[in-house]
């Protein structure tokens, strides 16, 4: 096992998948490891490879200085002796996120496939669109690995462009879709969506005991991403011009925690630019 299949194992094992599971064909057991504090540590970004969507890729071009990731949970005597900014603040309005940089430097389409692999999953935007590219798609290139790969979007004009290079199914209306996944896989989606709680509990009405969530991470993005040119009062932004939002890690875990009652077995960087979550649903096995 080389070093990468040691830390992608490592964040596997969050997915706690029951290789007696009758929806699994991964072939092996996924126990949850207890949780591990982060250290607050500068984290220096190794050069990845370029992600598979232009708009994404633009992104990450622009990350290039380290990130430092947020404090693991502490008291508050604990925050203020290790942060600064924790310091500052009324303990009210301090919140602590375990993160995790195991994925820091991983090439993007390299961690979902080996999320994926051997796994039925519904991989919830998969169409790209306006900027469907099937040479770039991450839907295509997940479809070999999986045991079923099906895809929800709420563009099925984009579909006809996908169908000839994959074996499974696509959606555009939640209430088509009756099949039991190991996985749902949910790529820089969330910051798209108009309505967060209700797309959350469209994903929960899906029969899938695990949810993979990536959104683009304010945190990481925030010195390359904003500027404000005070000779003209021009705020410049670099941002896909359908998001919605930015997430951090802690405002991540409070919508899941809000709208949600799965389990957030673990929070990484990712991908320079995002964060990536690997939720439980309460029935999910182990």
């Amino acid at each position: 096992m080389n070093d990468s299949d040691a830390v992608i194992d490592a964040v596997l094992d969050t997915l706690a998948l029951d290789e007696d599971s009758p929806t699994s064909s991964a072939g092996r057991p996924f126990p949850i490891p207890a949780a591990r504090p982060r250290e607050g540590r500068p984290v220096g970004l190794v050069p990845a490879e370029p992600a598979s969507n232009p708009a994404h890729a633009e992104m990450a071009a622009s990350q290039a200085k380290p990130v430092e990731p947020a404090a693991a949970p502490a008291t508050q005597g604990q925050a203020q002796r290790g942060s600064r900014l924790a310091a500052l603040h009324a303990p009210y309005f301090v919140q602590q996120v375990p993160v995790g940089v195991e994925l820091v430097g991983r090439p993007r389409v390299e961690v979902f496939r080996q999320i994926c692999q051997g796994r039925r999953v519904l991989h919830v935007g998969c169409a790209d669109w306006p900027i469907t590219d099937v040479q770039a798609s991450l839907h295509v290139q997940l479809d070999a690995v999986c045991a079923l790969l099906d895809g929800f979007d709420v563009h099925p004009e984009a579909f006809d462009v996908l169908r000839p290079h994959v074996r499974g199914r696509f959606f555009s209306r939640w209430e088509d879709i009756v099949d039991d996944y190991d996985l749902i896989l949910v790529p820089e989606v969330m910051e798209h969506v108009p309505d967060v709680q209700g797309f959350l509990r469209q994903l929960d009405a899906v029969r899938a005991p695990h949810v993979v969530l990536t959104v683009p991470d304010a945190s990481q993005c925030a010195s390359r991403h904003f500027e404000y040119v005070g000779d003209d009062q021009n705020f410049v932004e670099v941002v896909h011009p359908d998001h919605n939002c930015w997430y951090s890690p802690y405002t991540l875990g409070n919508v899941i925690r809000k709208y949600t009652d799965w389990q957030v077995a673990g929070t990484w960087f990712f991908n320079r630019i995002s964060l990536l979550a690997i939720a439980h649903k309460p029935d999910a096995p182990g």
